[in-house]
């Protein structure tokens, strides 16, 4: 069941006096503004120093992370939450995502600017699941090029880099707008250049940290992917999912 209104300051107060905490999972936390409890004392930032995994499940994340300070966060998992992920993104590119080793976004709204700037800090990032989000599309397109971050001045002597140059497993399932274009630009990009066949320039840019190969691929429910391109994706990568269809959905279509 989900939280009353009257129940909230007391969660916030559980956690503040629990610091210790590494791991939490939120299910059904909408909270909304409250009227303080005279023997709870709350303070307006929650720190929770060695909290490493947080995972919010038909949560309002936009509510909730405002208030915590999670200097340890390295995974960080959304499931169905109400409303718009955009200042929870924008929050944590702010030095969050430089930490984060693995990240789920599943079902939950975001826009295309505050995920940019998520990736683009994301240097430690290994695991990335964008699961039926509705613009998984774009964010696969930028992860599939060699990214210049923009600046008001003359880019031509600023290298190009590769967001997230440790991501290794990737799960962009249920999601029509993946095709097969970026899918294979992305693969290609994080090859190592003796595979690709192409010249250095159109490979992998030069950058400080090492650029890993991708080796773990889910791609299920994408039906914007060309089948064609399955054995290439099978030779690449090491493990690859595509299943286009449940066999409960196949049958309903029949």
């Amino acid at each position: 069941e989900a939280l009353e209104s009257t129940d909230w300051p007391h969660l916030l107060w559980l956690l503040n006096r629990n610091p210790r905490l590494t791991h939490l999972d939120l299910s059904n936390i909408l909270p909304i503004d409250y009227t303080p409890v005279p023997d709870r004392e709350i303070p307006t930032s929650i720190t929770i120093p060695h909290l490493s995994s947080l995972h919010l499940k038909q949560a309002a994340a936009d509510r909730i992370i405002p208030l915590l300070d999670l200097p340890s966060l390295t995974e960080f998992q959304v499931t169905l939450c109400r409303g718009s992920l955009d200042s929870t993104l924008r929050r944590f590119a702010e030095g969050t995502a430089s930490r984060l080793t693995f990240l789920s976004i599943r079902s939950t709204a975001f826009t295309l600017r505050p995920m940019i700037h998520v990736l683009e800090a994301a240097s430690a990032l290994e695991w990335l699941e964008i699961i039926a989000v509705g613009t998984a599309g774009a964010v696969l397109d930028a992860l599939a090029r060699p990214y210049v971050t923009p600046t008001d001045g003359n880019t031509s002597d600023v290298p190009s880099r590769v967001l997230c140059p440790r991501l290794q497993h990737l799960n962009c399932s249920q999601n029509p707008d993946i095709k097969s274009g970026p899918l294979r630009n992305l693969i290609k990009l994080r090859m190592p250049i003796s595979e690709t066949g192409l010249p250095e320039e159109n490979t992998m840019p030069a950058q400080q940290a090492p650029v890993q190969q991708l080796a773990w691929l889910n791609i299920d429910g994408c039906t914007s992917v060309d089948p064609a391109i399955l054995p290439w994706l099978r030779e690449k990568v090491a493990f690859v999912s595509c299943v286009y269809m449940t066999k409960k959905s196949a049958s309903w279509k029949r």
